[in-house]
């Protein structure tokens, strides 16, 4: 196995990394990047103009973006006092916000 430097690794840094490693080891990788997904999701939602499609989708995201108060709390801290029914249900309502939002400004469209 390649060196890959863990052994002149900083004492902070090598700790870091162990935590790093049972955060993965222990499934708390998947819940961090659950609440990635989250945040950025409720940080889009406060930025981009509201789409104009009345959808459950729309409306979940709506509501939840809005109760976030960022003067309060950041995105992140808002996203882990969610409940695991609203944080599911964001995640799952994103991809169709994100569509209606992509309709609402087509210049966040991609370029083709």
């Amino acid at each position: 196995m390649p060196d890959i430097g863990f052994v002149a690794t900083p004492t902070h840094d090598a700790r870091r990394l162990q935590r790093s490693l049972a955060e993965i080891a222990d499934h708390g990788f998947a819940e961090l990047m659950r609440r990635d997904a989250a945040v950025r999701v409720l940080v889009l939602a406060r930025r981009l103009p509201a789409p104009t499609a009345e959808t459950p989708a729309v409306a979940l995201v709506r509501r939840l973006a809005s109760a976030w108060d960022p003067s309060v709390m950041t995105a992140a801290e808002y996203a882990e006092s969610l409940s695991v029914a609203d944080l599911d249900g964001l995640l799952v309502a994103a991809r169709a916000w994100a569509a209606a939002a992509v309709e609402t400004a087509p210049e966040m469209q991609r370029a083709a």
